[in-house]
């Protein structure tokens, strides 16, 4: 038994082991954690379904841009799916697989009223399983229909406008916790008891006071510059992706101050306290591997510092926009040319599939020019239809 236990970060209460607390919220690829920040109750109030689960908002907030990166959370849950993004220009609707890739969304089980008068039933779905679904379904029903045709569409790939959301205290509160969780992994878990201010951990807590008087998006300041950056002796084989989480800390004047981007390009700051006597430390880690992979950073802190306040965000949206919608597009870039790299060999594939199993050598030709013609309807932006078998 500790004769001085440590103490949970945002409410004192004593532990010999805290909960487990992962210091970049799972959901955003965080795979770095600790168990001397917070108990059980403090941990769950953070991450449960509740109305004031500050990273599933953080998480909420950046669902885009998980799925555009392919994050799998810290806990191997997959990248998520974005359902009915939007719809093609015939009207059918698609959800956003990872790497922003439009997929026709699964069919929508007809209503009696669609089925009971007809003796044909015509739909369009997302592949041979979502087909026979909704067979399955209507057979259920026990409907005499006589002729029911599923078919695949496809079509040319929207354009894809990833977006996120400016939601502030929830978002503000859980990148503070960012912050603050991070200080005890680099310091300690009484050390940043002494150096935290008491009402910032009340504040990521509770609410109150308002979170905007210690953190926000931050496009006004200068941040760190990196010296040095390599694999942490327990990821040697990390590897960089432009995309990493990365959190500064250090002193800037007289105050303890955090730099937090999350993806390389979302910048927020929080002051921490009043100076210290710490070092300038960093944590970083590529969130988009789908397995630890943490480096170490050395860096030049700034030689000032703006804090934030609660007129920050009101006096600095036009930059932060601005900001926000660069990250946003070079990030839609970048999945844009992996797409065009799959799309390629995915076309590339199916020629050559079609062309190894033809039965006779004079088929080739034909089908050269089926496929041919299925491309130049795509790329003029027509549909093309194809019938899926149903069992």
């Amino acid at each position: 038994m500790q004769t001085n236990p440590e103490k949970c970060i945002f409410c004192d209460t004593p532990f010999d082991k805290g909960s487990l607390e992962h210091v970049f919220p799972s959901a955003l690829g965080g795979r770095i954690t600790t168990t001397h920040a917070t108990c059980k109750s403090c941990n769950n109030l953070f991450s449960e379904a509740s109305s004031d689960a500050v990273e599933i908002a953080l998480a909420d907030n950046f669902i885009y841009i998980r799925n555009a990166l392919n994050v799998w959370s810290g806990r191997g849950n997959p990248p998520p799916t974005i359902k009915e993004a939007g719809q093609f220009d015939d009207g059918i609707k698609y959800d956003l697989a990872p790497n922003l890739t439009p997929i026709v969304s699964k069919s929508r089980i007809p209503s009696k009223d669609e089925t009971d008068s007809n003796t044909a039933f015509d739909f369009v779905a997302q592949d041979v399983d979502d087909a026979n679904r909704i067979v399955g379904i209507l057979k259920k029903r026990g409907l005499n229909i006589g002729d029911i045709n599923a078919k695949y569409v496809t079509t040319k790939a929207p354009v894809i406008r990833a977006s996120i959301k400016f939601e502030g205290n929830k978002i503000f509160r859980a990148i503070a916790k960012i912050a603050v969780v991070s200080y005890v992994v680099l310091y300690g878990n009484s050390r940043a008891r002494t150096d935290i201010y008491q009402s910032l951990r009340e504040s990521i807590r509770s609410g109150e006071p308002d979170i905007t008087k210690y953190c926000g998006w931050d496009y006004a300041n200068d941040f760190p510059v990196i010296t040095n950056l390599h694999p942490h002796e327990k990821t040697p084989d990390a590897i960089q992706c432009g995309f990493e989480h990365t959190v500064f800390i250090t002193n800037v004047n007289h105050q303890l101050v955090a730099y937090i981007k999350l993806f390389g390009a979302f910048n927020f700051s929080i002051i921490l306290g009043n100076h210290s006597s710490i070092s300038p430390k960093c944590l970083c880690l590529n969130p988009t591997t789908g397995k630890s992979s943490r480096f170490n950073v050395s860096f030049n802190p700034p030689l000032s510092y703006i804090p934030k306040n609660i007129d920050s965000f009101k006096i600095e949206h036009e930059s932060v926009w601005k900001n926000v919608q660069l990250a946003m597009n070079s990030i839609v870039e970048h999945c844009q040319s992996l797409s065009t790299e799959e799309y390629i060999r995915s076309l590339s594939q199916e020629l050559m599939i079609s062309v190894q199993t033809a039965s006779v050598d004079s088929d080739i030709s034909e089908i050269i020019r089926s496929f041919s013609e299925k491309l130049a309807h795509i790329e003029n932006g027509l549909a093309w239809e194809e019938e899926i078998n149903i069992e």
